[in-house]
């Protein structure tokens, strides 16, 4: 019973987000993961106050629930930000749950690259030229795709802040 989008933030929910996902699979002819048979979500917070309502003044409004998912098969993730090596086993930051921007629980927030490893028996691979509505979908995929490398702002720190980048 979940929006597509927040009603205090800019970004899509976990459901929103399966949306868009469920849109990808169609249009690369897979069969997209179900809710319920192929992951399960949680509430993982409440009270997730986004920019529009830091914006709005509609300071009564309790905020947005934030939701994770769990898959029911097997799966194990490698996530590497920024080249640091620091690996996390997990597409969730749970500790940013904690933060006034819940959203930085998906994918860990903005990073200008974000490489993925998955127990997926997928030999697909996946670059992903990213703003901060991937952080939400990426998880999504990550049983569909390994190895995944999503970009962001690198692209402008490797080729220059005159650098024009286009997302189709």
């Amino acid at each position: 019973d979940e929006t597509l989008y927040f009603k205090t933030d800019h970004h899509w929910t976990a459901q929103g987000a399966w949306a868009g996902y469920e849109a990808l699979m169609t249009a690369w002819n897979k069969k997209p993961l179900k809710p319920g048979e192929d992951f399960i979500y949680q509430r993982a917070a409440e009270g997730f106050k986004g920019t529009q309502y830091s914006r709005s003044g509609a300071f009564w409004h309790p905020g947005d629930p934030i939701w994770t998912w769990t898959y029911t098969f097997p799966f194990d993730v490698r996530v590497v930000y920024d080249q640091t090596g620091d690996v996390q086993t997990s597409l969730f930051s749970d500790q940013r749950l904690n933060e006034k921007d819940k959203y930085m629980t998906y994918l860990d927030g903005n990073h200008a690259l974000v490489e993925i490893e998955t127990s997926s028996a997928s030999a697909e691979k996946l670059l992903v030229i990213k703003d901060s509505y991937a952080h939400v979908l990426v998880p999504y995929l990550a049983p569909v795709v390994s190895p995944m490398i999503a970009h962001g702002r690198l692209l402008k720190k490797e080729y220059g802040a005159d650098t024009k980048v286009v997302f189709l």
